[in-house]
C-alpha cells in the first residue's frame, strides 16, 4: 500500500528524484520479505486499479519498479506486470485504429475507450452482477467488438463493466456539472 501510494497521481511534493529513493528503500525492504509471492499479489492488484483508472504518477515510475522487480527476482516474477503494460499500450493503439476507422460512419453518442487485456496478465475476475447498459453504450461496443473480432478472428472479448467509469454530465437550468 506504500509503494501505491507513492506511485499515484496526485502525490504532492514528490519529485522523480524522490519516487526513485522511495523504490530503491522498498527493493531493500522487499529483499527481506519471506513471502514474496504475497507482495506479488497485492502489487499486480494495485498496479491494475493504478492503470485502469489512470491513476499512475508516470509509466516510468512504474516500469522502473517492475525492472527493479526483476533485478531482484527474475523475469518470472514480473513477465504479468510487463504483459499488463504491454496490453495498455496495444489498447491505445487499438482505440486510434478503431477511432480513425470510424470516422466516417454515423458518431457515437458515448466516448468510447475499451482496455483490451490478456486475461493471464490481469488479477481480476468476472463480474457477478449482471449489469444492463444503456443503450448508446451497448451500440458502441458492438461497433468496437466488430471491428476488433475483424482483425483479431478466435479471440473472444468479454465486457467487464465493474472495472469501468464513465463520466456523466448534466445541464441544469443555469450551469453544466460533470458527476
Amino acid at each position: 500500500l506504500f509503494i501505491d501510494e507513492k506511485l499515484k497521481k496526485g502525490t504532492r511534493g514528490l519529485t522523480e528524484q524522490d519516487i526513485e529513493r522511495v523504490l530503491d528503500q522498498s527493493i531493500v525492504l522487499f529483499k527481506f520479505l519471506v513471502d514474496k509471492d504475497v507482495f506479488e499479489r497485492y502489487y499486480k492488484q494495485h498496479l491494475a486499479k493504478r492503470l485502469l483508472n489512470h491513476r499512475s504518477v508516470s509509466d516510468d515510475a512504474e516500469k522502473n519498479m517492475i525492472s527493479k522487480l526483476k533485478t531482484e527476482c527474475g523475469c518470472q516474477f514480473t513477465c504479468k506486470l510487463e504483459g499488463m503494460f504491454k496490453d495498455m499500450n496495444v489498447s491505445n493503439t487499438v482505440n486510434e485504429k478503431f477511432r480513425e476507422v470510424t470516422k466516417d460512419m454515423p458518431p457515437l453518442t458515448v466516448d468510447l475507450n475499451v482496455r483490451v487485456l490478456t486475461t493471464g496478465c490481469w488479477p481480476i475476475t468476472g463480474c457477478k452482477t449482471i449489469c444492463k447498459l444503456p443503450k448508446e453504450a451497448e451500440m458502441a461496443f458492438d461497433r468496437f467488438k466488430t471491428f476488433y473480432l475483424k482483425d483479431h478472428s478466435g479471440r473472444q472479448l468479454n465486457l467487464q463493466p465493474h472495472l469501468g467509469n464513465r463520466i456523466s454530465m448534466l445541464s441544469f437550468i443555469r450551469r453544466k456539472t460533470t458527476l
